[in-house]
């Protein structure tokens, strides 16, 4: 496993810098706290995937695009301004983006009840991670919207923070990702953004000044007041924790805890990586767990010990849903990577259970014996 000095390698300067965008730039709108947000959640799903380098990291665009489309997608439904100078109370974005949002509702609006946000939220969500929603156009009109505003300004000169930013080609989904170009920084802003962005100032003040400042918009332009907390933290999560699939598929089968290795008759569908720390809901992340031990896990990590004691378990029941599901394959390539041994894919986990925990801070979960 990779070792870091974390005193070597973060710059306090660093750390001021940033700081002093989520503190004192200038907010007519949402867009640096949300591109800062969504960079800093990128670096904790997807950092297999950002190229690194002595002086600069090149991350994904389209996994940040990806995180804005869900943020803006409450206050597109319930038309919430983000501007603090327009005086457009029906735009939310810009227009061309405002549309495209309103033609993705159009499919769902006759399954939710009218500002049912998070009953939109969830069907948008699992259409969308199951790889059945085009949203081409939509994340072409986020990227340039991204481009043009919080990465062009953010800071003291004009694209201070983000260099080389690649145009996409013309073809991309999730599934080619890489199509949509990539955007360099700096090593020391991705190793602060990765270190400390979660726990030091990052998502709780983000979210602080984000909530402030549309309290500012809605006071000013007299909007129906929101809930914008519930809004910016998505608390929707006991939703979206859908295991319904998972439960059916072991019905009337032989089922073994993948923590204890115990026979169980009854089984809770656990998060290996818990989903109110990694936010995700795929088929490799959901496995079979006796409820005593799930319980007592909760949102804890699993310790390196852990999942490689249970490791042939977790192989076992990936074999089972490679045959089951027909996306776990390519759910599993873009959240943990790309790898020819299934090994690769434990020492993945490994890696990012130990990250969590030894550098983030999360409790740790093991079984005593």
């Amino acid at each position: 496993m990779e070792k870091y000095n974390l005193q070597k390698n973060i710059d306090l300067n660093t750390i001021i810098e940033i700081n002093k965008i989520i503190e004192r730039d200038t907010l007519e709108s949402s867009y640096k706290l949300a591109l800062l947000k969504s960079i800093i959640l990128v670096i904790k799903k997807f950092d297999h995937h950002i190229q690194k380098s002595e002086d600069y990291v090149k991350i994904p665009f389209y996994f940040v695009v990806e995180e804005w489309f869900f943020y803006y997608l409450p206050f597109e439904y319930l038309k919430i301004n983000q501007h603090k100078t327009t005086n457009n109370k029906d735009l939310v974005l810009n227009k061309n983006i405002d549309l495209l949002y309103q033609e993705i509702f159009e499919e769902f609006s006759s399954l939710c009840k009218k500002n049912d946000w998070k009953c939109i939220y969830v069907n948008i969500y699992k259409k969308y991670f199951n790889f059945e929603l085009n949203t081409i156009i939509l994340f072409r009109e986020l990227r340039k919207l991204i481009f043009n505003n919080p990465m062009k300004y953010m800071g003291e000169e004009k694209y201070q923070f983000f260099k080389d930013i690649e145009k996409p080609k013309r073809n991309f989904d999730r599934q080619s990702f890489q199509n949509f170009g990539y955007f360099k920084m700096e090593i020391k802003f991705y190793k602060v953004l990765k270190y400390l962005g979660d726990n030091f100032y990052g998502l709780n003040t983000i979210i602080f000044r984000w909530e402030k400042l549309l309290n500012g918009i809605n006071k000013e332009q007299k909007q129906e007041n929101f809930d914008f907390k519930d809004i910016l933290t998505h608390n929707i999560d006991l939703v979206i924790r859908d295991t319904s699939e998972i439960q059916k598929n072991f019905r009337n089968k032989e089922i073994y805890c993948v923590w204890s290795g115990k026979k169980i008759k009854k089984f809770d569908v656990d998060h290996l990586l818990p989903f109110s720390v990694f936010m995700n809901n795929d088929y490799w992340n959901l496995l079979p767990s006796s409820p005593k031990i799930n319980s007592e896990k909760r949102d804890k990590i699993p310790s390196i010990e852990l999942i490689e004691s249970s490791k042939d378990r977790i192989l076992y029941y990936w074999d089972i849903y490679k045959k089951e599901f027909k996306n776990f394959e390519l759910q599993r390539k873009i959240s943990l990577g790309i790898f020819d041994d299934e090994n690769q894919y434990i020492e993945e986990l490994e890696k990012k259970s130990e990250f969590l925990i030894d550098k983030l801070g999360y409790r740790e979960f093991k079984i005593e014996n």
